[in-house]
């Protein structure tokens, strides 16, 4: 009985088995097609496998080695790949696949010049070849060769109209070239061929950014977001245009998820940082602050922000040393100078603050405030004139700034040119009306030094 039923379990069988086996590919062309068919599947690992079976087949056949370099780079084989390439290449130097294959895996080694001569070899074997003009423009840009870059841009669109790919590398590259318009028609032109480009929709929020349209910007990154929840960047990105319309609670409910997706990017604590002391939560300012620097201990504006919490904290030690050390970092940041220099006039030291101010000026010629404030101290130190040029300047950059005409017209009264500083007043309160107490306190003071009965 149990012989039998082993037989009878042998003959309901073996009918599949010489199916099977009548269905087993015999030629490499049979194998390739296998491999073709389980690449398109995602199965990378059975792809090779049907090559390798091809090449033993047909060993001198450049095709199995080309596919099987496909699926090699897919893997993140690159070595692989290149070795491949380069035997389909040597069994045949016309096909033009595979160095344009080997491009790519050299590219992602970080091998540019190498990636652009095998690019050289594909448009040479194939003119029209969209995609080896789209990945030399590629390997062009990563080398800020922006114009030849454009060029071979706008040979992959000619070449082939629908490639939107092609129109979103050339915007990238306008934008380089701070050619925000052309920029934004070329994302626009990608995002037409295909509305499902989430990056495409950060960088043409990033060019609207760039160009004032923060209600653009905010759009674009809003789009990128509903495609893919995880963009860092549309989240890092949209964050940076919240904090220029002063919303602060979207900045840093954006900044937040930006921490969340990428929680060792050092920008995403500090840009959260600026926007915690804005609200007035300098513990948390400080706090992220630090989390920035340990990211990256050479930070020098994390530095900065937490200097100016801890100076609103009561800590002017603690932000003095981290003025300090923002300065030491990076010595040409003009706001670091400028925000020591504060620090220093109200420790009352003149000298220091004077040399503060300065420095801001030397790096940021264009700086009104620090003109302004270098005024106040040439003033409280009896230099009258030179406060009041100091302040002209800064009005000359800044004409709005009611500071400036403040500190000029507190000087001119102590000159006893009352009406000019009336002028000056006049002006200040009509920039800022919450100046008022401010005049009356610093006139008084002044008539008082001068002795004249108001």
């Amino acid at each position: 009985m149990h012989h039998s039923l082993i037989l009878a379990l042998l003959l309901l069988t073996l009918p599949g088995m010489v199916a099977k086996a009548q269905t087993m590919p015999k030629t490499a062309d049979e194998y390739n097609r296998r491999g073709i068919d389980r690449y398109g599947k995602g199965d990378m690992e059975g792809a090779i496998a049907e090559y390798n079976k091809a090449i033993a087949i047909e060993p001198l056949s450049a095709l199995p080695y080309y596919n099987r370099s496909l699926a090699r780079k897919s893997k993140g084989d690159l070595d692989g790949a290149i070795a491949d390439c380069n035997k389909a290449i040597e069994l045949d130097p016309q096909l033009a696949g595979a160095y344009l294959n080997r491009g790519i895996s050299r590219y992602d080694q970080g091998d540019t010049e190498g990636a652009i001569t095998d690019y050289n070899e594909t448009v040479k074997l194939n003119p029209k070849n969209a995609l080896g003009y789209y990945n030399r423009g590629i390997a062009r840009a990563r080398k800020r060769e922006t114009e030849g870059a454009i060029t071979d841009f706008n040979k992959a669109i000619e070449f082939d109209p629908n490639f939107a790919g092609a129109y979103t590398a050339r915007g990238n590259a306008r934008n380089v070239r701070r050619e925000h318009g052309g920029a934004i028609a070329d994302y626009t032109a990608a995002l037409k061929i295909n509305p499902n480009l989430a990056g495409t929709f950060v960088n043409r929020g990033i060019a609207r950014n760039d160009i004032g349209d923060l209600d653009g910007a905010i759009t674009d990154y809003t789009a990128a977001i509903k495609l893919d929840p995880k963009s860092f960047y549309a989240f890092l990105n949209r964050g940076i245009a919240r904090s220029k319309k002063r919303d602060l609670d979207g900045t840093i409910a954006d900044y937040t998820k930006a921490i969340e997706l990428n929680p060792k990017y050092a920008p995403g604590y500090y840009g959260r940082a600026t926007a915690l002391r804005e609200k007035g939560d300098l513990d948390g300012s400080i706090a992220d602050c630090s989390n920035a620097i340990g990211i990256d201990p050479q930070y020098a504006l994390a530095y900065e922000c937490c200097g100016l919490s801890r100076y609103e904290t009561g800590d002017p030690k603690g932000a003095m040393a981290d003025y300090n050390k923002a300065i030491e970092i990076d010595s040409g940041i003009a706001r670091v100078y400028l925000n020591r220099g504060n620090l220093r006039l109200d420790e009352h030291d003149l000298d220091g603050a004077m040399a503060d101010y300065s420095k801001a000026i030397v790096l940021n010629p264009q700086h009104a405030i620090a003109y302004s404030n270098r005024g106040w101290v040439k003033f409280d130190k009896g230099d009258v004139e030179g406060a009041i040029t100091d302040c002209s300047k800064a009005i000359e950059i800044n004409p709005k700034y009611a500071a400036a005409y403040l500190i000029r017209g507190v000087a001119k009264l102590a000159q006893g040119k009352d009406p000019e500083s009336k002028a000056d007043f006049d002006i200040t309160l009509n920039l800022d009306s919450s100046l008022a107490p401010t005049i009356l306190a610093m006139s008084f003071k002044v008539i008082q030094a001068r002795k004249v009965v108001p």
